[in-house]
């Protein structure tokens, strides 16, 4: 199923923010990539399964009320809450980088939610609502300074069978 055929019009329960994270986990990565030069790597040498598992500059980070459910493992623990979006940090350095990350959503199809307070930030994807928020401070730009942090604690888990995504939640 496709995350616009599973967004509620104003909550997101948990197995849709499951739903929707896989779909933006995949996404972004290929969209971001496009626009932005890659950096250059260490020269040391890593398996494919290492690989697959490092996070790089373009694997979003999703934090926030969409991953409660995902950080939940006791079966037996209540149903995580509704959440109105999905919250995405992304390494973004300068004003100029997210000006480019701001074009690259719009190619893969991100509409701007216009009349939102923070509307540089707040995007519509297919019907749900999706906050990307850079790592580092940008004049102008809302943030959090444990962003940085953030990144760093990030954890790959599989969030719908076979997909997986970056996690971290805010200390």
């Amino acid at each position: 199923r496709h995350p616009e055929e599973t967004a509620m019009k104003d909550q997101l329960n948990a197995q849709q923010c499951r739903e929707i994270i896989a779909e933006l986990a995949a996404v972004l990565p290929d969209a971001l990539a496009a626009k932005f030069p890659r950096r250059s790597s260490f020269d040391f040498e890593k398996d494919e399964e290492e690989q697959q598992i490092m996070r790089t500059r373009w694997d979003p980070v999703f934090t926030g009320g969409g991953i409660v459910g995902l950080l939940i493992t006791d079966a037996e623990a209540q149903q995580a809450l509704f959440t109105k979006d999905v919250d995405v940090v992304l390494e973004i350095a300068t004003n100029l980088e997210f000006c480019s990350m701001e074009s690259a959503l719009e190619l893969a199809g991100f509409k701007r939610r216009l009349g939102e307070e923070a509307e540089r930030i707040s995007w519509d994807w297919n019907g749900v609502d999706v906050d990307t928020l850079p790592n580092r401070r940008i004049i102008s730009l809302p943030h959090n300074p444990w962003f940085v942090a953030l990144m760093q604690s990030a954890q790959r888990i599989e969030v719908i069978p076979g997909r997986h995504a970056w996690i971290a939640s805010a200390p």
